[in-house]
């Protein structure tokens, strides 16, 4: 661009910023003068900065990053991750009936994107979370208190910041996380009517890292808020490749047509599940050889299906559901192990309803589960019910823990 055309089209840009703005500024727009012609001259006239100016900026910029690493007031979410116990009640609210007395046990649990609160009796709620984090005043923290009553006092920590744990999403409580020179507090939050703040304390404990074992593992881990869904969809991707594969099949029905009903994740672990859908007959192509997965007639055949690597083998095993019988409705968990290229079916079997699996973090939760929208049986919504189990490694094993 010639520096002809370069001064037109400033000219014009700050004619229209003139125009917009008006034509009296209270300050200095840019470049350090009022007048449009001078300021486009000072563009024109600029030379990009010798090595020697770009090297020491960058050597700035260096030092200044290692600095803020090196400052323990900067830290970040994933450092929280982990689990904690409760030890100590701070603050309880005027309404609440609940007092933390001597011998109450609760551990909580930090990843990614939950909140697990684990019970001493070993009942887990699960929360989705978010880590936003921000500073506070003296002011701000009082005003989160009724009536000013059993505020703790803060004055006393030198370093002082908050995460905002979960501020979207309706059904569930707020939590924040407070950081106070090297303590660490968890602050259940309420909307309180008629109040200053939108959000008013709860309860805040005093928490601190655990590396003990959990108590428990079983309970309920998807609380009691929101059931979670699984969708079973279907495609034409891949089908021609498989019947090639599988060769003479007879399903015993006619006009019985083949659908791919592979999950996103389960295709990107190597696997591809195959449902008829009349006779539901369900396989797995895997390594161009063709697997049954479980029995079908008179069910829906497989009805979910997850990956695990349970077993820390370096190979995921495919996790899956499935349902038969045309008398007494049965439904059945179990998984295909790449690393033996067969199917083992867990010993549990639950009557007359279906069950689902479902990802959590890093476990594998199983539930009954109700159909709520059946196109057909290769696409179909389910919707968790009641808590089953999870999925384990014990003693060189894979397992299904049961919660009975």
């Amino acid at each position: 661009m010639n520096t002809r055309l370069r001064f037109d089209k400033l000219k014009d840009r700050f004619e229209v910023e003139r125009r917009t703005r008006g034509s009296v500024l209270s300050a200095p727009a840019a470049f350090g003068e009022t007048g449009v012609k001078r300021r486009i001259k000072n563009v024109l006239k600029f030379k990009k900065p010798g090595i020697g100016v770009t090297v020491v900026t960058v050597v700035l910029c260096l030092a200044a990053a290692a600095a803020c690493a090196a400052n323990p007031e900067i830290s970040e979410a994933p450092s929280l991750y982990g689990n904690y116990k409760f030890e100590k009640q701070l603050y309880i609210n005027l309404l609440s009936s609940f007092l933390a007395l001597e011998g109450f046990e609760e551990y909580y649990t930090f990843s990614e994107h939950e909140l697990t609160i684990t019970d001493m009796d070993g009942d887990k709620t699960v929360i989705p979370v978010e880590y936003e984090r921000s500073d506070f005043s003296e002011k701000e923290f009082s005003r989160g208190f009724m009536l000013g009553f059993g505020a703790p006092d803060i004055t006393q920590y030198d370093k002082r910041y908050m995460y905002d744990l979960n501020g979207y999403g309706s059904g569930f409580p707020r939590y924040r996380l407070y950081f106070m020179d090297d303590e660490i507090w968890l602050a259940k939050m309420t909307q309180v009517p008629k109040s200053d703040s939108d959000l008013m304390f709860w309860s805040i404990y005093k928490i601190s890292r655990f590396d003990g074992e959990l108590p428990g593992s079983l309970g309920n881990p998807a609380g009691t808020f929101t059931p979670d869904s699984y969708t079973l969809s279907r495609s034409l991707d891949g089908v021609d490749t498989f019947l090639s594969f599988q060769g003479d099949f007879d399903s015993g029905y006619e006009n019985d047509a083949c659908y791919n009903v592979t999950a996103d994740d389960v295709k990107e672990a190597g696997y591809s599940v195959f449902k008829y859908d009349t006779s539901c007959a369900s396989f797995l192509l895997y390594e161009n050889s063709v697997y049954p997965l479980g029995e079908w007639f008179g069910g829906l055949g497989v009805t979910s299906m997850a990956i695990r690597d349970s077993d820390n083998d370096g190979l995921n095993e495919l996790y899956y559901t499935y349902s038969w019988g045309s008398g007494i409705h049965r439904s059945h968990a179990a998984y295909f192990d790449p690393a033996v290229k067969r199917s083992i079916v867990f010993d549990y079997t639950r009557m007359n309803e279906d069950m689902v699996f479902i990802p959590k973090g890093d476990a594998l939760f199983l539930y009954d589960a109700g159909i709520n929208d059946m196109e057909s049986s290769t696409r179909f919504e389910m919707e968790t019910g009641e808590y089953i189990g999870e999925i384990g490694f014990e003693d060189g094993n894979i397992v299904l823990k049961t919660s009975s």
